[in-house]
C-alpha cells in the first residue's frame, strides 16, 4: 500500500494562509507503507474547495504531477485557475501510484484559508468644474466575480493627488462623491481607490483618468460688417475661461468652430466657414 506523507504551506508567515498570485509549496514522500519503506512512483494531486457545511463538494484540481520518492514542488496559483472565493478552504494531497489500484492522501490541517485581492473597475462621465463629482466603483475579486464579497475594511478614495472620501465596510459598488474646485483647470485628472486590507484580501489598489470640465467663454467680432457676395469674410476671436485663476485663453483644447448664417426667419441656416481653435494661443481667424 502506499503512504503519503506531506506538507503544503504558503509563503505568509502563517503558512496555512495561502494567496492567490503566489507561490504554495509542497513537500513531502511517496514510499510503500511497512517497517521498509521504499520509494514508490505515481501521480500527486493537490486540490482545493471551499470549507462549508456542504461536504460533498468536488475539489478544484490546482496541479496533477509526476513523483518518484521525496518530492519537492512550489507551484504559482494562477488566478485563472483558482476558481474559488477567498475564505476557508480545504486541502487535499492524494497520491496515485503507477503500479497499484489505490490512492493515499496526506494528513493535513484542516484550518487552511485562501486569500485574495481586489481589482477595480471606476466608472464616471465628465464633471463639471465646481460642482459635485460622483464617481461609481466596481470591486471585483481576482475571479473577475463583483457579487457576494466580504468588503470589510477600508477604502480611500484619492483624486489629485487628495483623499477626498473614505469608504468603511462599503457595498458594491461603491458610490463616491466630492466637491470639485471651482477654480481646477479643464482637463484629466488622476482618480485612485486604495484598499488597507484585510484577513482575507490583500492590500489593492487602482486608478483611472477622470475628465473635468469647465466653461468657455466665446468672444469674437467680424473684421467687416459686411461682405460682397462672392467675397471671403473674417470672423476672429478667443476663447477664454474666465473662472480659472488668473482667468485667461484656452490653451491645449482641440475646438471647432463652424461659422452659419441664418434666414429671415431663423428657421435656415448655411454654414459659411469652419476652423480650429489655435491650441498655443486660444484664438481664431476664421
Amino acid at each position: 500500500a502506499p503512504d503519503l506523507q506531506a506538507t503544503v504551506q504558503g509563503h505568509e508567515e502563517d503558512n496555512l494562509r495561502l494567496l492567490v498570485g503566489n507561490s504554495v509549496y509542497v513537500n513531502g514522500t511517496a514510499t510503500s507503507a511497512g517497517t521498509s519503506p521504499t520509494p514508490m512512483g505515481g501521480f500527486l494531486e493537490f486540490g482545493i474547495r471551499a470549507n462549508t457545511t456542504t461536504s460533498d463538494l468536488d475539489y478544484l484540481v490546482v496541479f496533477n504531477k509526476s513523483v518518484n520518492g521525496s518530492f519537492s514542488i512550489s507551484h504559482l496559483l494562477n488566478a485563472s485557475d483558482i476558481r474559488i472565493s477567498a475564505g476557508p478552504i480545504d486541502v487535499r494531497l492524494r497520491f496515485y501510484p503507477t503500479s497499484l489500484n489505490t490512492t493515499d492522501d496526506a494528513d493535513l490541517p484542516t484550518d487552511y484559508l485562501l486569500r485574495s485581492y481586489f481589482t477595480f473597475d471606476i466608472f464616471a462621465n465628465p464633471q463639471i468644474r465646481g460642482l459635485d463629482a460622483d464617481v461609481a466603483v466596481t470591486v471585483k475579486d481576482h475571479r473577475g466575480v463583483s457579487t457576494d464579497l466580504n468588503l470589510s475594511g477600508n477604502f480611500e478614495h484619492i483624486f489629485d493627488g487628495l483623499l477626498v472620501e473614505t469608504s468603511v465596510d462599503p457595498i458594491n459598488p461603491i458610490a463616491v462623491s466630492w466637491l470639485t474646485s471651482g477654480e481646477m483647470l479643464p482637463g484629466d485628472y488622476v482618480f485612485e481607490t486604495n484598499f488597507a486590507g484585510s484577513e482575507l484580501y490583500e492590500p489593492s489598489s487602482g486608478q483611472e483618468l477622470i475628465r473635468i470640465q469647465g466653461n468657455a467663454e466665446l468672444g469674437y467680432s467680424l473684421v467687416s460688417d459686411w461682405v460682397h457676395i462672392g467675397q471671403k469674410g473674417y470672423l476672429v476671436g478667443e476663447l477664454t475661461d474666465e473662472d480659472k485663476n488668473p482667468p485667461g485663453p484656452i490653451t491645449g483644447n482641440d475646438t471647432d468652430i463652424y461659422i452659419e448664417i441664418l434666414s429671415d426667419d431663423i428657421i435656415g441656416s448655411t454654414i459659411v466657414g469652419n476652423g480650429s481653435v489655435n491650441v498655443t494661443t486660444g484664438q481664431f481667424n476664421i
